[in-house]
Protein backbone atom coordinates (compact mmCIF):
# COMPACT_ATOMS: atom_id res chain seq x y z
CA UNK A 1 0.00 0.00 0.00
CA UNK A 2 1.50 3.43 -1.36
CA UNK A 3 1.39 5.34 1.85
CA UNK A 4 3.87 8.55 0.86
CA UNK A 5 2.38 11.88 0.98
CA UNK A 6 0.93 13.19 -2.28
CA UNK A 7 2.16 16.49 -2.62
CA UNK A 8 0.83 19.21 -5.43
CA UNK A 9 2.89 21.95 -6.58
CA UNK A 10 1.66 25.05 -7.66
CA UNK A 11 4.51 27.51 -9.25
CA UNK A 12 4.94 29.17 -12.03
CA UNK A 13 8.20 29.96 -11.58
CA UNK A 14 10.20 27.00 -13.69
CA UNK A 15 13.24 27.10 -11.59
CA UNK A 16 11.62 27.15 -8.42
CA UNK A 17 9.10 24.56 -9.19
CA UNK A 18 12.01 22.54 -10.30
CA UNK A 19 13.77 22.94 -6.78
CA UNK A 20 10.91 22.45 -5.00
CA UNK A 21 9.99 18.87 -6.64
CA UNK A 22 13.68 17.92 -6.68
CA UNK A 23 13.71 18.18 -3.03
CA UNK A 24 10.23 16.60 -2.06
CA UNK A 25 11.15 13.54 -4.64
CA UNK A 26 14.00 12.81 -3.06
CA UNK A 27 12.32 11.94 0.12
CA UNK A 28 11.64 8.70 -1.61
CA UNK A 29 9.98 7.08 1.29
CA UNK A 30 7.77 9.96 2.53
CA UNK A 31 6.05 11.90 0.23
CA UNK A 32 6.24 12.51 -3.61
CA UNK A 33 5.13 15.26 -6.23
CA UNK A 34 2.12 13.57 -8.48
CA UNK A 35 1.93 17.24 -10.29
CA UNK A 36 3.74 20.27 -10.83
CA UNK A 37 1.41 22.79 -11.85
CA UNK A 38 1.29 26.49 -13.21
CA UNK A 39 -2.24 27.53 -11.93
CA UNK A 40 -4.60 26.44 -9.56
CA UNK A 41 -6.71 26.17 -12.20
CA UNK A 42 -5.23 22.93 -13.13
CA UNK A 43 -5.47 21.33 -9.50
CA UNK A 44 -9.52 19.65 -9.23
CA UNK A 45 -8.38 17.55 -12.54
CA UNK A 46 -5.91 15.48 -10.69
CA UNK A 47 -7.77 14.86 -7.58
CA UNK A 48 -10.19 12.36 -5.92
CA UNK A 49 -11.80 12.04 -2.16
CA UNK A 50 -10.65 9.16 -1.61
CA UNK A 51 -7.11 10.66 -1.25
CA UNK A 52 -5.53 13.28 1.37
CA UNK A 53 -3.17 15.67 -0.81
CA UNK A 54 -0.92 18.59 0.44
CA UNK A 55 -1.00 21.80 -1.59
CA UNK A 56 2.18 23.00 -1.55
CA UNK A 57 0.99 26.91 -3.27
CA UNK A 58 4.11 29.43 -4.40
CA UNK A 59 2.74 32.75 -3.06
CA UNK A 60 5.80 34.95 -5.36
CA UNK A 61 4.14 34.38 -8.47
CA UNK A 62 0.73 35.21 -10.61
CA UNK A 63 -1.48 33.33 -7.71
CA UNK A 64 -1.76 34.85 -4.29
CA UNK A 65 -3.74 34.18 -1.18
CA UNK A 66 -6.74 34.76 -3.26
CA UNK A 67 -6.22 31.18 -4.53
CA UNK A 68 -6.89 29.38 -1.44
CA UNK A 69 -10.29 29.12 -0.73
CA UNK A 70 -10.78 27.59 -4.29
CA UNK A 71 -8.15 25.08 -3.82
CA UNK A 72 -10.04 24.06 -0.64
CA UNK A 73 -13.43 23.36 -1.88
CA UNK A 74 -11.45 19.98 -3.64
CA UNK A 75 -11.58 16.93 -1.85
CA UNK A 76 -9.11 16.18 1.30
CA UNK A 77 -6.72 18.95 0.72
CA UNK A 78 -4.63 20.93 2.67
CA UNK A 79 -2.61 23.92 1.37
CA UNK A 80 0.60 25.17 3.19
CA UNK A 81 1.96 28.20 1.24
CA UNK A 82 5.28 28.96 0.75
CA UNK A 83 7.46 32.22 0.03
CA UNK A 84 10.47 34.27 -0.20
CA UNK A 85 9.74 37.35 1.70
CA UNK A 86 8.99 36.13 6.16
CA UNK A 87 5.85 38.30 5.40
CA UNK A 88 4.43 37.58 9.12
CA UNK A 89 1.36 39.85 7.68
CA UNK A 90 1.23 38.13 4.40
CA UNK A 91 1.25 34.10 6.23
CA UNK A 92 -1.29 35.21 8.87
CA UNK A 93 -3.47 36.13 6.09
CA UNK A 94 -2.79 32.90 4.25
CA UNK A 95 -3.94 31.04 7.42
CA UNK A 96 -6.90 32.95 7.66
CA UNK A 97 -8.19 32.23 4.53
CA UNK A 98 -7.65 29.10 5.08
CA UNK A 99 -4.29 27.84 4.77
CA UNK A 100 -2.81 25.15 7.33
CA UNK A 101 0.63 26.84 7.30
CA UNK A 102 3.20 28.54 6.04
CA UNK A 103 6.56 28.69 5.31
CA UNK A 104 9.69 31.22 4.35
CA UNK A 105 12.05 30.32 1.74
CA UNK A 106 14.20 31.12 4.01
CA UNK A 107 14.16 28.48 6.25
CA UNK A 108 16.05 25.28 6.14
CA UNK A 109 14.74 22.73 3.72
CA UNK A 110 14.22 20.29 7.12
CA UNK A 111 11.50 22.98 8.00
CA UNK A 112 9.28 22.56 4.96
CA UNK A 113 9.16 18.95 5.05
CA UNK A 114 8.40 18.79 8.64
CA UNK A 115 5.65 21.06 7.80
CA UNK A 116 4.79 18.92 4.86
CA UNK A 117 4.21 15.61 7.40
CA UNK A 118 2.69 18.12 10.16
CA UNK A 119 0.08 19.37 7.43
CA UNK A 120 -0.53 16.25 6.17
CA UNK A 121 -1.30 14.51 9.68
CA UNK A 122 -4.17 17.21 10.28
CA UNK A 123 -1.72 19.43 12.23
CA UNK A 124 -1.13 23.33 11.54
CA UNK A 125 2.34 24.54 10.72
CA UNK A 126 1.71 27.93 12.90
CA UNK A 127 3.73 29.04 15.80
CA UNK A 128 3.11 30.67 18.63
CA UNK A 129 3.54 33.86 17.87
CA UNK A 130 1.26 33.61 14.59
CA UNK A 131 -1.62 32.01 16.46
CA UNK A 132 -1.36 35.05 19.01
CA UNK A 133 -1.83 37.29 15.96
CA UNK A 134 -4.48 35.63 13.88
CA UNK A 135 -6.59 35.25 17.20
CA UNK A 136 -5.85 39.00 18.12
CA UNK A 137 -7.20 39.72 14.01
CA UNK A 138 -9.99 37.22 14.76
CA UNK A 139 -10.84 39.02 17.32
CA UNK A 140 -10.81 42.79 16.14
CA UNK A 141 -12.39 41.56 13.43
CA UNK A 142 -15.23 39.99 15.05
CA UNK A 143 -15.88 43.03 17.39
CA UNK A 144 -15.82 45.58 14.05
CA UNK A 145 -18.40 43.40 12.39
CA UNK A 146 -20.88 43.38 15.75
CA UNK A 147 -20.36 46.80 15.79
CA UNK A 148 -21.60 47.23 12.00
CA UNK A 149 -24.43 44.91 12.98
CA UNK A 150 -25.54 47.09 15.58
CA UNK A 151 -24.71 49.69 13.05
CA UNK A 152 -27.53 48.24 10.36
CA UNK A 153 -29.81 47.37 13.37
CA UNK A 154 -30.49 51.01 14.20
CA UNK A 155 -31.67 51.26 10.60
CA UNK A 156 -35.76 51.67 9.55
CA UNK A 157 -37.36 49.48 6.91
CA UNK A 158 -37.60 52.32 4.35
CA UNK A 159 -33.73 53.33 5.03
CA UNK A 160 -33.29 49.51 4.15
CA UNK A 161 -34.88 49.84 1.12
CA UNK A 162 -33.19 53.23 0.17
CA UNK A 163 -29.62 51.02 0.61
CA UNK A 164 -31.08 48.14 -1.59
CA UNK A 165 -32.09 50.32 -4.70
CA UNK A 166 -29.09 52.69 -4.24
CA UNK A 167 -26.82 49.53 -4.37
CA UNK A 168 -28.26 48.64 -7.99
CA UNK A 169 -25.90 50.86 -9.42
CA UNK A 170 -23.39 53.46 -8.37
CA UNK A 171 -24.14 55.82 -10.94
CA UNK A 172 -27.98 56.21 -10.86
CA UNK A 173 -29.38 59.38 -10.34
CA UNK A 174 -31.13 60.59 -7.55
CA UNK A 175 -34.30 60.88 -9.42
CA UNK A 176 -34.21 57.43 -10.53
CA UNK A 177 -33.93 56.22 -7.49
CA UNK A 178 -36.55 58.27 -6.03
CA UNK A 179 -38.81 57.10 -8.84
CA UNK A 180 -37.89 53.27 -7.52
CA UNK A 181 -38.59 53.90 -4.51
CA UNK A 182 -41.79 55.57 -5.30
CA UNK A 183 -40.75 58.73 -3.34
CA UNK A 184 -39.95 62.34 -3.57
CA UNK A 185 -36.24 63.50 -4.08
CA UNK A 186 -36.52 65.54 -0.91
CA UNK A 187 -38.01 62.43 1.08
CA UNK A 188 -34.86 60.21 -0.16
CA UNK A 189 -32.87 62.84 0.43
CA UNK A 190 -33.73 63.24 3.95
CA UNK A 191 -33.25 59.02 4.03
CA UNK A 192 -29.89 59.57 3.07
CA UNK A 193 -29.08 62.55 5.51
CA UNK A 194 -30.17 59.63 8.26
CA UNK A 195 -28.25 56.61 6.56
CA UNK A 196 -25.05 58.32 6.16
CA UNK A 197 -25.13 59.41 10.05
CA UNK A 198 -26.31 55.77 11.58
CA UNK A 199 -23.82 54.22 9.50
CA UNK A 200 -21.28 56.26 9.27
CA UNK A 201 -20.66 56.98 5.79
CA UNK A 202 -20.34 60.42 3.66
CA UNK A 203 -21.97 59.70 0.71
CA UNK A 204 -23.70 57.82 -2.13
CA UNK A 205 -20.07 56.01 -3.04
CA UNK A 206 -19.18 54.75 0.61
CA UNK A 207 -22.53 53.43 0.94
CA UNK A 208 -22.88 51.94 -2.15
CA UNK A 209 -19.52 49.96 -1.09
CA UNK A 210 -20.86 49.68 2.63
CA UNK A 211 -24.11 47.88 0.87
CA UNK A 212 -21.59 45.64 -0.82
CA UNK A 213 -19.53 44.43 2.17
CA UNK A 214 -22.44 43.64 4.99
CA UNK A 215 -24.70 42.20 2.00
CA UNK A 216 -27.35 45.01 2.30
CA UNK A 217 -28.06 45.11 -1.69
CA UNK A 218 -31.56 42.70 -1.23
Amino acid sequence: MDTKIKVILICDLPMVAWGLQTLINAQTLLMEVIACVDHPAHVSQLINADQTYVILLDLDGDHGIEAISALLSGANVRVLVIAAANDTDQQDKAVLAGACGAISKREPVEVLLKAIQKVNAGEYWVDRAATERILMTIAREKGANNAEHEKIARLTRKEKQTIAAIALGSNVSTLEIAERLHISEHTLRNHLTSIYAKLGVHNRMGLYAYAQKYGLTQ
